[in-house]
C-alpha cells in the first residue's frame, strides 16, 4: 500500500456493460482465434481499474441447473479478461447461478486464478488500488434476493470509511427496455444518498440514460459489451470513463458498437450528451480514516482485498507502520469519548458462546504506535445484534444498534422482527440509554418508526 502522501496520481476507472463468453460468442472465439478486445486497443490496459459484469458461470453446459437461457462459459476463455485489462468482474446477476452453487464457486476460483477479482455481494465491499487511491466496490443484484437495506447500508458505511471513492455495480431494470423504471429511480436516490459515489447499472442489455443523482454520476445501464444478442440497440454499449485526481472524480461516457456479423465491440467515441450531463456532478474524494493521529487503510495484497477477510494498515506522517490480522469486517468508525480522546470502533465477526453464533460484535480500540489496544471486546449488547453505528447527538456520540427481535434466553436466528436501541460510552463499555431523542434518531437511521420493537426489514430480502 503506497503511503498517503503520494496520492497525487490521476487514476482512470472504467466500467463496461454485460460480458457473456458463451453461445455464439464462444463460436466466434473458436473460429476467429482472437480476443473480443482486439479492436479496443490499449484503452482497458492503460486504465488503473477496469470492471465488467460477468454474465454466466464457468463450467460445462451439462451442468446447467435447469435454467433457460443458461450461459455456461468455458473456463479457458476467462484469462482473456485479464489479458484485455480487466481488474474485476461483478458476479451478482440473474445468471450467476446458471450452473448452481458449485458453478458459482468454480467461477470465483477461475477468475481469481486468472488475476481478476470476483466481486460478489457477500464479500463486498471489495477494495482496489487505483493509482495511489483506494477504490471501494460493491456488487448488488436487485433482480433476485441477495440484499437488504440493512446489509447494503452497512457495506456502504465500510466502503466510505476505508475507500477514497465508492462504486456500486448494480443489476436492475427491465431487459431490452431502454426506459428507466420507478425502481431504478428510487434505488439510485437511496444508494447515492447512503454513500455510493458512482453507480454502474446492468441487466437491460441496452444503454440507458446517464444522470446526476444527489450529485453522483449514475449510469443506469451500460448495455452490452460482449454479447450475442442481435437487436440493434443490444449491439450498442457504453463504457463509464471516470478520472480520479488528487481531490475529485469526474466521469464521462464512451460509446461502443458491435458490428453486424460479429460479437466483438469497437470504441466509437465520446457520448457528448451523457458527457454534458455528467460534468454537473464531480465527486469529491474522501480522506483516509484518521484516528488519534494515525491513518488507517485497507491492506491491499495483490492490489485488492475483500471485506470478508481484510487487514488494516496504519500510517503516520506518511510512513507505514503496523497492520492488523486479517478478519471479516463490517464497519469502521472514529469514536470520540467525553474527554475528546479518539478511539476506533470496529464491527467484527466473532463467535460467542453466549449465542453460539458467528455474528457482528462491536470492539473499541485505542490506536497506538504499536498497534490496536482493545479497550472493550464487544458483546452483542442487550440482544442479538444485526448492525451498530455511531451517531452524533447534541451531547456527543452514541451507539445506535439494530437488534434482532429475539433474545439470548430464547434465541431465534431467523427472527424477522427487529428493534433499535441506543447506548452511550461510559469509559469502560456501553450502557443503555432511554433518551427519547437518541431513540428517535436511531430508529430513523434504520428507517424504522420508534418505539423500538416494531417489525423492521427482512434480512436477505430484495432491496426495499
Amino acid at each position: 500500500m503506497a503511503a498517503p502522501a503520494a496520492a497525487q496520481e490521476d487514476a482512470r476507472l472504467l466500467f463496461t456493460g454485460d460480458i457473456m463468453l458463451a453461445r455464439q460468442v464462444e463460436t466466434q472465439l473458436e473460429s476467429a482465434g482472437a480476443s473480443p478486445w482486439d479492436k479496443t486497443g490499449d484503452l482497458l490496459k492503460q486504465a488503473a481499474f477496469v470492471m465488467g459484469n460477468f454474465e454466466g458461470a464457468a463450467g460445462p453446459s451439462s451442468a446447467c441447473a435447469g435454467k433457460t437461457p443458461c450461459f455456461a462459459v468455458n473456463p479457458k476463455y476467462i484469462p482473456l479478461l485479464r489479458e484485455a485489462g480487466f481488474s474485476a468482474m461483478g458476479i451478482e446477476n440473474n445468471h450467476a447461478l446458471d450452473l448452481g452453487p458449485a458453478g458459482r464457486a468454480d467461477t470465483k476460483r477461475a477468475l481469481m486464478e486468472a488475476g481478476v477479482a470476483p466481486v460478489d455481494f457477500e464479500g463486498s465491499p471489495w477494495f482496489f488500488r487505483a493509482g495511489n487511491k483506494v477504490l471501494a466496490v460493491i456488487a448488488a443484484d436487485d433482480t433476485g434476493a441477495t440484499a437488504s437495506k440493512v446489509l447494503l447500508r452497512r457495506k456502504l458505511r465500510l466502503a466510505k470509511a476505508l475507500g477514497n471513492v465508492t462504486a456500486v455495480s448494480v443489476h436492475w431494470g427491465q431487459e431490452l427496455s431502454g426506459w428507466l423504471t420507478p425502481r431504478q429511480l428510487e434505488l439510485s436516490g437511496w444508494l447515492s444518498a447512503n454513500g455510493a459515489d458512482l453507480l454502474a447499472g446492468h441487466h437491460p442489455h441496452v444503454p440507458e440514460a446517464a444522470r446526476c443523482v444527489n450529485g453522483r454520476p449514475v449510469f443506469f445501464s451500460l448495455g452490452n459489451h460482449v454479447f450475442d444478442q442481435k437487436y440493434p440497440a443490444a449491439k450498442q454499449g457504453v463504457i463509464a470513463d471516470c478520472l480520479a485526481n488528487e481531490t475529485a472524480m469526474s466521469c464521462s461516457a464512451l460509446k461502443t458498437q458491435t458490428p453486424s456479423g460479429s460479437f466483438f465491440p469497437s470504441i466509437i467515441g465520446p457520448d457528448s450528451e451523457a458527457g454534458d450531463e455528467l460534468k454537473k456532478c464531480p465527486v469529491p474524494l474522501r480522506l483516509a480514516l484518521a484516528v488519534g493521529g494515525y491513518e488507517l487503510r485497507p491492506e491491499l495484497e495483490n492490489g485488492h482485498a475483500s471485506a470478508g477477510k481484510i487487514a488494516l494498515r496504519a500510517f503516520r506522517d506518511g510512513r507505514p507502520l503496523w497492520r492488523t490480522p486479517a478478519k471479516k469486517l463490517f464497519s469502521a468508525q472514529k469514536m470520540t469519548d467525553a474527554s475528546g480522546k479518539e478511539m476506533l470502533l470496529l464491527l467484527e465477526e466473532h463467535y460467542s458462546p453466549l449465542d453460539k453464533e458467528y455474528a457482528p460484535r462491536p470492539y473499541v480500540y485505542e490506536v497506538t504506535v504499536n498497534g490496536l489496544n482493545a479497550k472493550w471486546r464487544g458483546t452483542a449488547l442487550a440482544w442479538p445484534l444485526l448492525d451498530a453505528v455511531l451517531l452524533d447527538s447534541s451531547d456527543g456520540q452514541f451507539l445506535c444498534a439494530l437488534h434482532r427481535g429475539d433474545s439470548f434466553l430464547a434465541p431465534e436466528p431467523s427472527a424477522k422482527k427487529t428493534r433499535t436501541a441506543a447506548y452511550i460510552w461510559n469509559g469502560f463499555g456501553f450502557s443503555g440509554t432511554e433518551d427519547p431523542a437518541k431513540a428517535k434518531d436511531c430508529a430513523a437511521y434504520y428507517e424504522l418508526e420508534p418505539p423500538a420493537g416494531q417489525a423492521g426489514e427482512k434480512v436477505g430480502e430484495k432491496l426495499k
